[in-house]
């Protein structure tokens, strides 16, 4: 471990995945060295590599050597696994109160951290709490995804407002969630396991919030060939999610959604993402016969 400060007593753990991405995560952990309004906070970071590459490893290493803002934890797997067990092993290895769990694609609005606790301690009852996503380029493809993301999860209330769905980039828990959540994480879902975690903390009736004044900058995807993989990988998560759950209760699940406009400048991409999707059905149909 690198950093300093003691751990015992720590108002917020800070749990950040990634793999492959030393530049993106580099860029989060310095948004996260410059976060105001934290003096008389105790924070930890918490960095799990899901097996990137030695290069990027050493990378990574030479990087957090230098991080002098708070205790540091940085761990890692041998070989990439699913996202579910590496959050699982930050949240084992955590010690905090409130739990935020950050994408490492993010970069975090300077006040993001100390707001987190704030609405976490002004609304004792909120166990799961949503930040907001913006666009840190307005390239086609980022209008793409946060077109739905808006769609989705964004909603002209008063903050904290009760949403449908975990974040699973930009959210946050009360440690004491785990003594009724748990795992947190479900590790034989190859994706999709914030969907999950939302499906389980609705069977325990578990409200989950979002509060648009927690603010980070999503990095998205900057190539239709990573995003043909990133919704093959959903597919993949989404086809396990029906093994779990039985497809009538995620159909009953998706019937409640809010009607997204159809928006016809993303037409032709929404027609190459559904035939991806159908060839990787159609490949796995074949390796089962």
């Amino acid at each position: 471990m690198s950093g300093r400060g003691d751990e015992s007593g720590l108002d917020a753990s800070v749990i950040i995945p990634t793999h492959n991405r030393p530049q993106e995560l580099q860029a989060l952990l310095d948004s996260l060295s410059r976060q105001a309004n934290i003096e008389g906070i105790r924070w930890e970071t918490i960095v799990v590599d899901d097996g990137s590459a030695d290069p990027v490893k050493a990378c990574m290493e030479s990087y957090l050597t230098h991080w002098m803002v708070s205790p540091l934890r940085s761990l890692s797997v041998p070989k990439q696994d699913s996202v579910s067990r590496v959050r699982n092993l930050g949240v084992a290895h955590s010690r905090g109160a409130v739990l935020l769990f950050l994408d490492d694609d993010l970069v975090l609005h300077e006040c993001a951290l100390a707001e987190t606790l704030h609405v976490h301690k002004a609304y004792p009852e909120i166990q799961v709490l949503n930040g907001l996503l913006k666009k840190v380029r307005d390239d086609f493809y980022s209008e793409f995804w946060h077109y739905y993301y808006h769609a989705m999860f964004n909603q002209s209330l008063e903050s904290p407002y009760p949403v449908r769905r975990v974040s699973g980039g930009l959210f946050s828990i009360k440690r004491t969630l785990l003594e009724k959540i748990f795992p947190l994480f479900d590790e034989s879902l190859p994706s999709r396991e914030d969907l999950d975690l939302y499906l389980r903390l609705q069977e325990s009736r578990i409200v989950v919030y979002k509060d648009d004044r927690i603010i980070a900058y999503h990095d998205f995807r900057r190539g239709l060939g990573s995003l043909i993989r990133q919704r093959i990988w959903y597919e993949r998560g989404e086809t396990a999610l029906r093994q779990k759950y039985g497809s009538a209760r995620l159909k009953d699940f998706y019937r409640c959604d809010p009607r997204v406009p159809r928006k016809w400048k993303f037409l032709p991409l929404n027609l190459v993402l559904v035939l991806a999707r159908c060839g990787w059905r159609l490949r796995l149909q074949a390796a089962r016969l």
